[in-house]
């Protein structure tokens, strides 16, 4: 079985997890997280608004820190040999592309219970997985995740 566990390093992304491994083991999983990248079109009104080097070293950093909550999730569920997928852009939809890439079977993600005006302004990552996944989709609240 081809697990990916969607992780943003928080509690209630690990609790989600620990969760959802619970009852999905064993498997091959694959952590993922999403990060957005910076942008640079190179042209400012005054010229461009970073240098390449700024861009380069704030690439870095997202990736960075994305890579962190990977390895901090794994490393909190106690996980070894899981692969590791940073994707950058926004998240529902590239958690979506990399089930199918990897032909998934199930995607663990948690999500906050936001109220419907929150949902509608901010979007929910776990509601976009949940109506474009190609897979069954675990969605693990934050009780569920031991947040609440």
């Amino acid at each position: 079985m081809r697990v990916i566990i969607a992780t943003d390093g928080t509690s209630l992304s690990v609790g989600a997890a620990a969760r959802a491994l619970e009852v999905l083991q064993p498997a091959d999983y694959t952590l993922a997280t999403a990060y957005e990248p910076v942008e640079y079109d190179g042209t400012g009104f005054a010229g461009p608004t970073v240098s390449p080097e700024e861009f380069d070293e704030l690439e870095q950093e997202r990736r960075v820190e994305a890579e962190t909550a990977l390895t901090k999730t794994g490393a909190e569920l106690g996980i070894t040999g899981a692969d590791h997928a940073l994707l950058p852009g926004e998240p529902g939809p590239a958690l979506c592309q990399l089930a199918e890439e990897l032909s998934a079977d199930v995607i663990v993600i948690g999500t906050h219970h936001r109220s419907l005006l929150k949902r509608a302004v901010m979007g929910s990552v776990s509601e976009h997985v949940v109506h474009h996944a190609p897979c069954p989709v675990l969605v693990v609240g934050t009780e569920a995740a031991g947040e609440g």
